[in-house]
């Protein structure tokens, strides 16, 4: 990772001034600050491994404060008596060297290729195909007696002038971001917190990562007069979030997952940032599983697995006395009696003292009945088990399971983890406020297709490959 040297300047921590050198990448937002204590050999301790606020000043001018410092090395350079403690800063707040006026009224974190997720443009189409500016530029996405969360568009200039349109060529830029305003002023970190919850549901709706490419923070009691108008001055927060922009990203998804009016119409935000803490391992799970496209089938396998297994536990029950309970009374509560032992051994399965692997597919899959999940060429009562054994082979690679018992094997196990993603999915949705089960059943087939076709025309493709046609 290559910085480059920004100058040298002060920078003060317990009322001792130190000299100090400031290297920075500003397209990936790395912050590192040398800190000069003229004694060598001298004490380690002398700074802290972690430091919460540096203001600092460089010899140009330049004030700015570093927050979340925390120290990389330390050089004790003999022959030119005196230590150097190198420190990573997670932010640099550009123009303010007071502690004192680190707290913002709002924030703005521009991300990276959204717009087509937002379904929001700076330009829209008047008379005659003119293109003009869009007046609506933002959508409240959470509103709460704290804070409101935006999705806004800033878009570049329209040109104006004979002489701006004497160019080879004229572009419109547009970028979108999210827009945090607290009631109360609060730290960065506040700001990013939230924040780290709404570019999770954004990853997940457009199922890649993101980048924030920009930061921008306003304290309203810091502005800019033009006459009688006050304007909040822009303060630039360099920071270790920034990722550099990726160009190679296939932004194919976007258009066919979750787009941004969809998730206002269900409520999904606030009911996304109610269930993170429950949630985001499970999300961690599926965004890895959907972007990696390295992964291999049996990874692949393993996280979906795991990500239903922890679902389960987490948004169904742990208890195995609830279960009982939740099979009797609510899953098999409008089922004939004549038909509700084959379920119940289904569901039950081999849990007794704790709730299994296999019972907890079983749940899922049987889903009160609201919906039917195609299993490919496996029996629907024989799925779950078939889905628990091959996670055990492929976890002790235990020959003795082949022998008596279905285990999916490579060529399988990318079709059927479609068909666990397909049951994931269904819940995701569910939790994100989507009740409508024939539009959960359309997004999730549009994107899965159907897996028995799949195996269908796998096998007829095999077969005449065998015969030499």
């Amino acid at each position: 990772m290559e910085l480059s040297y920004y100058g040298s300047g002060k920078t003060i921590y317990d009322k001792v001034e130190y000299k100090c050198d400031l290297f920075m990448n500003k397209k990936n937002g790395t912050v590192l600050l040398k800190i000069n204590y003229p004694k060598a050999p001298g004490n380690f301790l002398q700074l802290p491994m972690d430091i919460e606020y540096l203001p600092c000043e460089l010899s140009t001018g330049w004030k700015f404060t570093l927050i979340d410092c925390s120290r990389l090395k330390t050089e004790e350079r003999i022959s030119e008596g005196r230590m150097v403690f190198s420190f990573y800063a997670r932010f640099l707040v550009n123009g303010i060297a007071d502690d004192t006026k680190l707290q913002f009224d709002e924030v703005h974190f521009t991300i990276d290729n959204i717009i087509q997720w937002g379904e929001l443009s700076g330009y829209i189409m008047g008379d005659n195909y003119k293109i003009i500016e869009n007046p609506t530029r933002e959508i409240i996405i959470v509103k709460t007696d704290e804070y409101t969360i935006k999705y806004c568009v800033r878009s570049g200039w329209i040109p104006v002038s004979d002489i701006e349109l004497m160019q080879e060529h004229i572009s419109l830029d547009q970028q979108g971001y999210i827009s945090i305003e607290f009631i109360e002023k609060k730290d960065i970190h506040e700001f990013v917190a939230l924040f780290t919850k709404i570019k999770r549901l954004i990853e997940l709706c457009v199922l890649n990562t993101i980048d924030v490419t920009q930061i921008s923070a306003f304290n309203f009691l810091i502005y800019d007069e033009y006459g009688d108008l006050k304007v909040p001055r822009e303060i630039e927060i360099i920071s270790s979030m920034k990722g550099s922009k990726n160009t190679e990203k296939d932004d194919v998804h976007i258009i066919k997952w979750l787009r941004l009016p969809e998730l206002i119409s269900n409520n999904s935000f606030s009911l996304y940032i109610d269930k993170y803490e429950k949630m985001e391992p499970i999300v961690e799970l599926y965004i890895e599983t959907v972007y990696n496209r390295t992964m291999s089938p049996v990874r692949r396998f393993f996280n979906i697995v795991q990500a239903l297994e922890t679902y389960h536990s987490r948004f169904v029950t742990n208890d195995m006395e609830i279960f009982r309970d939740r099979i009797d009374n609510i899953i098999l509560s409008q089922v004939p009696e004549e038909n509700k032992e084959p379920y119940r051994k289904l569901l039950l399965a081999e849990s007794k003292k704790f709730i299994t692997l296999r019972s907890r597919i079983a749940d899922l899959m049987v889903a009160n009945f609201e919906i039917i999940f195609d299993t490919g060429e496996i029996n629907r009562m024989d799925f779950p088990k078939v889905i628990a054994l091959t996670r055990n082979y492929y976890t002790h690679y235990d020959e003795q399971i082949k022998k008596t018992d279905k285990v999916l094997d490579n060529n399988e196990l990318p079709i059927y983890t479609d068909i666990l993603l397909h049951i994931l999915e269904y819940y995701i949705l569910k939790e994100l406020g989507f009740t409508d089960v024939d539009i959960i059943r359309k997004k999730i087939n549009y994107r899965w297709g159907n897996a028995s076709q799949t195996l269908s025309i796998k096998r007829m493709s095999d077969n005449m490959k065998n015969s030499g046609n």
